[in-house]
């Protein structure tokens, strides 16, 4: 439910269409890829936790079209000793959670987030 509403989520994986941000700057071009989305029927997204938080525009965009985002950390499972790496990922966990931090600040008042995921394919570690 959505503000007491149900709401039927019907949506796709985002991974950003400009991982290097070269062409981050033009909110026409967010606008215009996630209305490509909005016409196919989507009202939601997940954002992918092996890619990057997108940019305000991308959220601006998502607000004005009513999307509902579901942001993941930067947490997958090619890099938590599943398939590589190590389970005690990341090496810095006070620089992760500050990361963190600074990523739910920034994005906290847009209407279209719905929630934020730790991420995915993830398993804990055994004693924490």
């Amino acid at each position: 439910k959505v503000n007491g509403h149900p709401v039927f989520l019907q949506g796709g994986n985002w991974i950003t269409t400009d991982l290097f941000l070269r062409y981050s700057n033009s909110p026409k071009r967010y606008l215009q890829e996630l209305q490509l989305l909005r016409n196919v029927g989507f009202n939601s997204l997940r954002v992918w936790g092996g890619g990057i938080a997108e940019t305000t525009y991308f959220y601006e965009a998502a607000d004005q079209l009513g999307l509902l985002i579901y942001q993941e950390f930067w947490m997958t499972g090619d890099n938590n000793g599943r398939f590589a790496g190590d389970y005690d990922w990341p090496l810095d966990h006070e620089a992760y959670l500050h990361n963190v931090w600074d990523t739910v600040k920034r994005l906290r008042n847009h209407p279209s987030l719905a929630w934020y995921g730790g991420g995915n394919e993830l398993f804990p570690i055994a004693d924490a």
